[in-house]
């Protein structure tokens, strides 16, 4: 009966022990549980922070394209660009202008300034015996006014020639007259005298000088063809009137101090290219 007694109470207590386990190790299980939740709650807090930093950086690595501020300015640029080239445009037109208006203006002036006036006064047997060219040619006496006159006003051209009256040829076809009749020469002649020793010579240096000097009032400049010294004094009383004087000759007929006072000299050998006939 004792022993009966002591193995229900034993009983008792193993049951009573076994609750308390499973007790326990279901107090266990919830704790397990409480704490996988707890794990799982983290996690997914853990993940949706995870998510928030991650969208948000994504947002702050892809920035919305801002409109350009210097799109006004552009505007602006290409504007003052246009108003640039407008007024480029308007300052080229302008300076074509005032070239055009100056052009007319010189072309007036031109037409009103007053050339100067030149005479020419030629001796002739100087200037024909002093050519120095061997190959046969002449001079055309056109071609000799012509570049003596240049661009200038021509008042008058004077050909002193000697001639030979008693000869049976026309005075038109003497030598020293013949050069000149087709030009716009005014031609002075004078006989050459003859001497004991049967020389001839023409001299027309007085009538040369005379016209010169009756002349110098009208004229600015005057041209002597002559290499001869005896128009010095001539040639340096027009320059004391103001008058320039220009000597054309040939280096072999002219005298060194004729050179040397003339205003300009004109050394006809250089130039006879653009003189011979």
């Amino acid at each position: 009966m004792t022993n009966r007694k002591v193995n229900h109470v034993n009983e008792i207590n193993k049951n009573e022990n076994e609750e308390s386990v499973e007790n326990e190790s279901s107090s266990n299980n919830v704790i397990q549980v409480r704490k996988k939740s707890a794990t799982t709650e983290s996690v997914d807090n853990n993940s949706k922070d995870l998510k928030q930093n991650e969208s948000k950086s994504a947002n702050k690595s892809v920035k919305k394209p801002r409109t350009p501020a210097n799109n006004k300015p552009k505007q602006k640029k290409e504007s003052k660009k246009e108003k640039s080239t407008s007024g480029d445009i308007k300052t080229n037109l302008d300076i074509e202008e005032l070239v055009n208006q100056v052009n007319i203006l010189k072309k007036s002036l031109d037409a009103s300034v007053i050339k100067q006036k030149v005479g020419i006064f030629l001796d002739v047997p100087n200037l024909l015996y002093g050519v120095d060219v061997d190959d046969g040619t002449e001079i055309d006496m056109g071609n000799l006014l012509a570049l003596l006159a240049k661009d200038r006003e021509l008042v008058r051209a004077t050909a002193y020639s000697p001639i030979v009256d008693d000869s049976d040829e026309p005075l038109q076809e003497q030598r020293f007259v013949k050069p000149f009749v087709a030009h716009n020469y005014r031609i002075v002649t004078k006989p050459m005298k003859r001497f004991s020793d049967g020389s001839v010579k023409g001299n027309l240096d007085i009538e040369l000088v005379v016209d010169m000097i009756t002349m110098s009032d009208r004229l600015d400049v005057i041209v002597l063809v002559s290499g001869d010294a005896d128009f010095l004094k001539a040639i340096q009383y027009a320059q004391s009137k103001g008058i320039k004087v220009e000597v054309a000759s040939f280096p072999k007929s002219t005298s060194v101090e004729l050179k040397a006072v003339a205003d300009e000299y004109l050394d006809l050998s250089k130039l006879y290219n653009k003189i011979q006939a």
